[in-house]
């Protein structure tokens, strides 16, 4: 999968001091990836990470501004980076606030610089069915703060990039991503037996369309479309 991203930026057209920010970063995975990829070509990278979570910023090896703050508030000046990158974070967003994050990334941009947004994608007949496996499975396990989650259509997210001031939107990649949800062990078993339940009163049309499979363990695995747009301020 880190192939796939790091090929939607345009490294050679980045300047020879980079300054990067991945937005919702989690450990940064992909920052640091990039951050090599950016290095390796001859140029600077100046890595910023911005997460919520202080604990997921710990965990990333790496030399970077590290900012605990709000997707929605980004502490940051505005213009003041060259790429702005942001994978599966957009979804734990609650759905009313989505278009703000991007708003800020827009704004941190610097004008004529590129957002590179990689995110599951839901479909008119799936998302029903995507965002309720998750939400159950997070209200059920007492992660309330975590059961508002929202997945967006591919046709949803290009709005949000449109309604946000995005100029030129392109879709650079198209995937799947293979997912295991686990409930039993991280619930009580009744409350799992209800999950369970749930899923596997799923239509069988829309099973197939999400690859649902159950486990022997009594867990889940489907596959989740995986999209990546690029877009230009």
């Amino acid at each position: 999968m880190l192939p796939e991203i790091i090929k939607a930026v345009s490294i050679p057209s980045l300047p020879a001091i980079a300054t990067i920010l991945e937005a919702m970063c989690g450990t940064a995975k992909v920052g640091i990836a990039l951050k090599e990829a950016i290095e390796k070509s001859g140029r600077t990278c100046n890595l910023s990470l911005l997460d919520f979570s202080q604990a997921m910023l710990d965990q990333a090896d790496v030399a970077a501004e590290k900012v605990c703050a709000d997707a929605c508030e980004i502490p940051l000046d505005s213009e003041s980076f060259d790429l702005v990158l942001t994978r599966f974070g957009i979804h734990d967003i609650e759905q009313t606030k989505q278009l703000l994050a991007i708003r800020e990334v827009l704004r941190v941009l610097k004008k004529s610089s590129h957002y590179v947004l990689v995110t599951f994608c839901t479909s008119s007949e799936t998302q029903f069915y995507y965002n309720k496996i998750a939400n159950l499975k997070d209200e059920l396990a007492g992660n309330k703060g975590e059961a508002n989650r929202f997945f967006p259509t591919e046709e949803e997210c290009l709005n949000l990039l449109s309604d946000a001031g995005f100029g030129r939107i392109e879709i650079k990649n198209r995937f799947s991503s293979k997912i295991k949800l686990q409930g039993t062990g991280e619930m009580p078993e009744e409350k799992s037996k209800l999950w369970a339940d749930f899923v596997s009163k799923i239509p069988s049309k829309i099973k197939k369309k999400m690859h649902i499979q159950k486990q022997a363990n009594g867990n889940f695995e489907y596959d989740f479309p995986v999209t990546v747009f690029v877009a230009e301020k």
